[in-house]
């Protein structure tokens, strides 16, 4: 069976397999099998809300589990971690929320809930981790609060297609989908939060992911959260490691990129003003501003000294 996810994991866990997917009687209740308990085990948990008004839900608290919650449905979610908003009006198909031994989270939901839940004991999410990096780690996980994912969308639809399946293809199926999904999580939002690599700052995988996102976007009014978001940490946290990482500051390197990318497009010969719109500027006025801090040259006179030949400053 092949999906949309790319990265996973070598290791493999055991899925609690009586049925597939049981269902759950309450929000987020880790479903009890007849055959063991969940505390030694991965259980996958399928649950259903068909009410279209707010109401609010709060899950029981694990000590021992790392919960994957993915959306299957166009639920709006403000989803709460400790009693702290973490966002507001997330979630679609492919919605995810990650939450950590410990936590407790409560979701205020606006239309029809569908969602799986993968509770994962402590000992294999760190195990499937440290497998990853090929060392121990100190893990933490960036919790999306439901944004989607759309690596996700796929496969968390093909893992509730297998619910209450009996057929061995279907758990077989159910297993990899499983593996698939938390080696995508891992690679995605979890971050060694030890002081050392805290001091390194935002590992390399993230810098490209986050760099690949600036490049694409010059010419959109990027802000820090849109970056943040599309690399899976919250804005403070990406911010300070992003630095650590570069030796910039997420806007002064979005600033610097946008400079370059208009230095290419002056030299096609395209008007400033075309230019400044072109790589995310308002208009003429503030890009010219920020050209001359950056270079020391308004981009008329950097212009007229590259076509001809000499360095551009005065």
């Amino acid at each position: 069976m092949q999906t949309d996810v790319g990265r996973t994991s070598t290791r493999r866990a055991p899925v609690s397999l009586q049925s597939v997917l049981a269902d759950e009687r309450a929000w987020r209740e880790i479903p009890h099998r007849s055959n063991r308990g969940p505390a030694d085990d991965v259980v996958i948990g399928y649950w259903a809300d068909g009410r279209e008004a707010r109401r609010e839900l709060t899950a029981p608290m694990s000590a021992g589990h790392y919960t994957i919650s993915i959306l299957l449905g166009k639920a709006s979610v403000d989803c709460y971690k400790n009693g702290r908003l973490l966002d507001r009006g997330t979630g679609g198909p492919g919605g995810v929320q990650l939450t950590a031994p410990g936590e407790r989270v409560t979701c205020s939901f606006r239309g029809a809930n569908q969602a799986v839940h993968i509770f994962v004991p402590r000992n294999i999410v760190e195990a499937e981790y440290v497998g990853l990096r090929g060392e121990s780690s100190a893990l933490q996980l960036e919790d999306p609060a439901f944004r989607v994912d759309p690596v996700l969308v796929s496969t968390a639809k093909l893992l509730a297609a297998t619910r209450g399946s009996q057929d061995q293809a279907d758990v077989w199926a159910a297993r990899g989908l499983f593996h698939e999904i938390l080696g995508h999580v891992l690679s995605r939002y979890a971050h060694d939060s030890s002081s050392a690599a805290a001091a390194q700052g935002l590992a390399p995988q993230r810098v490209r992911r986050a760099i690949d996102y600036i490049e694409a976007n010059l010419g959109e009014p990027i802000t820090l959260h849109d970056v943040a978001r599309h690399v899976g940490l919250s804005r403070m946290h990406f911010a300070a490691q992003f630095r650590l990482a570069t030796g910039y500051s997420p806007h002064a390197f979005l600033r610097t990129r946008r400079i370059d990318r208009a230095k290419t497009l002056l030299m096609d010969e395209m008007p400033i003003v075309d230019v400044a719109l072109a790589v995310g500027f308002q208009g003429q006025a503030h890009f010219t501003t920020v050209f001359r801090e950056l270079d020391g040259l308004t981009p008329k006179r950097w212009l007229e000294q590259n076509r001809k030949g000499t360095a551009p400053r005065d």
